[in-house]
C-alpha cells in the first residue's frame, strides 16, 4: 500500500454532552435538513471532520453545496460499511468524566456516520462494532457513545437502519478485586467469526519461538497457545469485519502500556473476536525468554502465576492479593529505580513495558488480515476492501493507557487511507519516536502483504494548523508532548525535536 498522506486538523478541545450530537448549524449538505435536527450547543467534533474532509479534498468542486459527497470515492452505493471505533471499557479509575480520554467520542462516530449515509444513498448497510474488553459493560459503553440515540434518530428521521454490534464471543462479570466471578459465551457477531491462520507469513513467526509462553492477561492462556503453536498463528475476526466493502477505522489518540501509543493500527485488536486468540506478551523475564517483564525475581514470578491462575478464582484471588500486595508495592520501586522511572505502579508487570516483543507482532497481523484476508479466511494478493481512518485525538490519552489514561485537550483530529501512516503521523503528534515503537517501524519490513511502500520519509503530512503545517519535523517540534506510560517512559519520547528523524528499522 502506498503512504499515503496523512491530513491533521485543530478544533476546540471539547466535546458536546447531549446525544446523538447534532451539528450546531445546518450545513448545506446535512442530511437532516429541516427536521429540527440541529443542536444548540456548540458541536466543535462535526465542525472539525467536516473542516477535516474539506482539507483532505474529497469532492472539492462540491464543497458548499447540497451535493457535497466528501466520501463517495470510499463510499458507494449499495456498499455494506463498518464503522469501528474504540469502545474498550465502560469507566475509569479516575474521574468521572475520565472515559472522554478513552473511548472514542459519539460526536466524532454521529459526524462520520451522516457523511457514510451520504454517500450510500439509501441503499447499502451500515454498521457499529467493537470487541471490548471481557469485562466490559458495553450498554454502558454505548450509553456513553450515544450509540443508541444515533440508531433511534436515523429509524425515526432518517429511514435508515444503524446496526450496533457487542462482537465479543465472550462476556464476564469481575469483582472489586479484579477477579471474574461469571463468564458467559454469547453470539458476539450476528454474521459469525473467521479463523484465519497467517501461519508462517505471521509476524511471530519471524520472532523468537514463544509459543507455549504466549498470554493475555485475564485470558485463558491454554486458548492463546492452542493457535500460535505447531506452526500456525491464528485469529478469530469477527466477519462483519471481513465482509465490509468499507472499513472506517475510528480510534482514539492515545498512549498504552503495552504497546507504546494506540492509534489505528492498534485499535484493530477489536475486529478479534475472541481475545484469548491475541498475544500480548510472553510470559516470563526477558532473560528466561519472556517479554512479561525484565527483572527475573520471586515476587515477579508470584505476580505472574497470580494473574494466569487465581483470576477465576474470588476468594483465593483476594486473599493472594491483600497478602502480596505489599511485595508486589516493594518491587515495583525496586524496578522503578533499576530503570530511573517514577514508582507509580510497576514499569514491568503484564508485558506493560518497553521490552514488550509480542504485541506489536498481533498488530501488524491483524492489520494485513483487515487489508488482505478474504470472507473464507485465505490471504489474497491485493487489498480486499477499502480502508480509512479518522483519529479521534480532541482529548486525547496520556499516561496509563490504554484504560487508565489522563486526558490531553488536545483538540486534534487525522484523516488517512493508510494505517501506519496515521500511527507514524499521530505518534509523532503525542511526542513519541516511530522509530522506538515496533509496530510503526517494523511494518516498513517487506512482506507479501505489505501495509506500506517506501520510508517514513515519504509520508507527507498537510494540516491547516500553523504548528503543525510544517511536515513531521514541525510535528516534532511542536508535539503534544504527551506523558508515557510508566514502564515506556525515558526511552520512546522525542529528544531532541529539531533533530531528523530516525529511520525505522
Amino acid at each position: 500500500m502506498r503512504a499515503a498522506p496523512v491530513y491533521l486538523t485543530r478544533t476546540a478541545p471539547a466535546y458536546p454532552d447531549a446525544a446523538p450530537f447534532h451539528p450546531d448549524q445546518e450545513y448545506p449538505e446535512y442530511p437532516f435538513r429541516g427536521r429540527g435536527a440541529i443542536a444548540e450547543q456548540p458541536n466543535p467534533a462535526y465542525a472539525g471532520i467536516r473542516q477535516l474532509l474539506r482539507l483532505a479534498g474529497l469532492d472539492a468542486g462540491r464543497y458548499g453545496t447540497p451535493q457535497w459527497n466528501p466520501l463517495g470515492t470510499l463510499v458507494r452505493p449499495g456498499d455494506r460499511v463498518l464503522l469501528k471505533p474504540n469502545l474498550v471499557y465502560h469507566r475509569h479509575p479516575g474521574s468521572a468524566d475520565g472515559w472522554l480520554a478513552v473511548l472514542t467520542h459519539g460526536s466524532v462516530i454521529r459526524a462520520v456516520l451522516d457523511y457514510v449515509a451520504i454517500a450510500l444513498g439509501g441503499s447499502g448497510e451500515v454498521s457499529i462494532g467493537d470487541v471490548p474488553l471481557q469485562s466490559a459493560d458495553f450498554d454502558t459503553v454505548a450509553r456513553f457513545a450515544g450509540l443508541d440515540a444515533m440508531r433511534d434518530l436515523y429509524r425515526s428521521k432518517g429511514g435508515r437502519e444503524v446496526a450496533i454490534h457487542d462482537l465479543r464471543v465472550l462476556r464476564v462479570v469481575a469483582n472489586d478485586a479484579g477477579a471474574i466471578v461469571q463468564s458467559q459465551h454469547v453470539r458476539g457477531d450476528p454474521r459469525g467469526t473467521v479463523a484465519v491462520d497467517l501461519r508462517g507469513t505471521s509476524m511471530h513467526a519471524r520472532g523468537p519461538d514463544r509459543g507455549r509462553r504466549l498470554r493475555v492477561s485475564d485470558y485463558d492462556r491454554s486458548v492463546t497457545v492452542l493457535h500460535h503453536t505447531g506452526g500456525h498463528h491464528e485469529y478469530c475476526i469477527a466477519r462483519t469485519a471481513l465482509e465490509a466493502d468499507v472499513f472506517i477505522n475510528l480510534p482514539k489518540l492515545k498512549t498504552h502500556c503495552k504497546a507504546g501509543v494506540t492509534i489505528a493500527m492498534k485499535n484493530l485488536i477489536g475486529i478479534n473476536a475472541d481475545k484469548s486468540w491475541l498475544p500480548h506478551y510472553a510470559a516470563g523475564s526477558s532473560t528466561s525468554g519472556g517479554d512479561e517483564y525484565e527483572t527475573a525475581s520471586i515476587v515477579g514470578w508470584l505476580r505472574s502465576v497470580t494473574k494466569e491462575r487465581l483470576y477465576d478464582r474470588p476468594l483465593l484471588h483476594r486473599v493472594v492479593r491483600t497478602v502480596g500486595t505489599p511485595l508486589l508495592r516493594l518491587q515495583a520501586r525496586r524496578e522503578a529505580a533499576a530503570t530511573n522511572l517514577p514508582p507509580e505502579a510497576s514499569p514491568i508487570g503484564g508485558g506493560a513495558w518497553r521490552g514488550n516483543d509480542t504485541v506489536w507482532r498481533t498488530i501488524i497481523d491483524l492489520n494485513r488480515i483487515l487489508l488482505y484476508a478474504r470472507t473464507d479466511g485465505s490471504m489474497a494478493e491485493t487489498p480486499q476492501r477499502r480502508y480509512l481512518a479518522l483519529v479521534d485525538g480532541i482529548i486525547a490519552g496520556q499516561g496509563q493507557g490504554p484504560l487508565a489514561p489522563d486526558p490531553l485537550p488536545a483538540g486534534a483530529l487525522l484523516l488517512g487511507e493508510n494505517p501506519v501512516a496515521v500511527d507514524l503521523v499521530g505518534a509523532t503528534l503525542l511526542g513519541m519516536d516511530p522509530a522506538r515503537l515496533s509496530q510503526i517501524a517494523r511494518a516498513f519490513d517487506a512482506s507479501d502483504h505489505p501495509l506500506i511502500t517506501g520510508s517514513p520519509e515519504d509520508v507527507e503530512v498537510i494540516s491547516d494548523a500553523p504548528d503543525w503545517s510544517g511536515g513531521l519535523q514541525a510535528l516534532r517540534r511542536h508535539s503534544l508532548r504527551a506523558i508515557a506510560p510508566v514502564g515506556w517512559r525515558g526511552s520512546v519520547e522525542i529528544v531532541d525535536p529539531d533533530a531528523p528523524g530516525r529511520q525505522a528499522v
